[in-house]
């Protein structure tokens, strides 16, 4: 988007006209207030790996009491881990999902960062280079779109910028426990 509006600048001022305003800036993302405790994290941790865990039901559209038993299942389920409701429970859960998907984005931000700059570099160096070959051009090109591609996803608000730091921190602590439960759960 701003190197469209730069380019756009560019060509306006080199007819003579005016250049646009610039967009206005996207407000970024409210932040949650923390909600996950170790109790809750540990709790959810658990509950994966109980046989019980409630999966979806495929098929037919359930009647109305196929529907009310399922909801009692769960919220017995639910009760199971200290959770009042399954609503509760499924909160909860989307709340670790969350906060893992914003540490493990953070990690990969980490370790990738300094790669991505090589990239980008190397990709700059070769375009700049008055001896590069078309084909040298071709995947230089494309390397350095790649690498801004994913830098810019790296940077950009998601779902997971709205996640307290708190929550992320406890995440990060129990990250092997889940991901070993998780692996455990979708196994069985």
């Amino acid at each position: 988007m701003k190197r469209r509006a730069v380019l756009l600048a560019v060509l306006l001022a080199s007819c003579g006209k005016p250049a646009p305003p610039p967009p206005p800036p996207v407000p970024a993302p409210a932040t949650l207030a923390p909600a996950l405790t170790r109790d809750i994290v540990m709790a959810y941790v658990a509950s994966l790996l109980d046989p019980d865990l409630p999966k979806p039901e495929v098929g037919t559209a359930p009647s109305t009491d196929a529907a009310l038993e399922s909801l009692a299942r769960s919220d017995l389920f639910a009760k199971k881990y200290g959770f009042p409701t399954f609503a509760d429970y499924a909160e909860a859960r989307r709340r670790v999902m969350l906060a893992r998907l914003a540490w493990m984005k953070r990690e990969i931000a980490k370790t990738s960062s300094g790669t991505l700059e090589i990239q980008i570099r190397m990709a700059s160096d070769t375009l700049l280079n008055p001896d590069a070959t078309e084909e040298q051009r071709k995947e230089a090109t494309q390397s350095l779109n790649r690498a801004m591609e994913l830098k810019k996803a790296l940077e950009a608000p998601s779902a997971s910028s709205t996640v307290a730091e708190e929550d992320i921190a406890l995440v990060a602590e129990f990250a092997d426990q889940i991901s070993k439960a998780e692996e455990a759960a979708v196994r069985k």
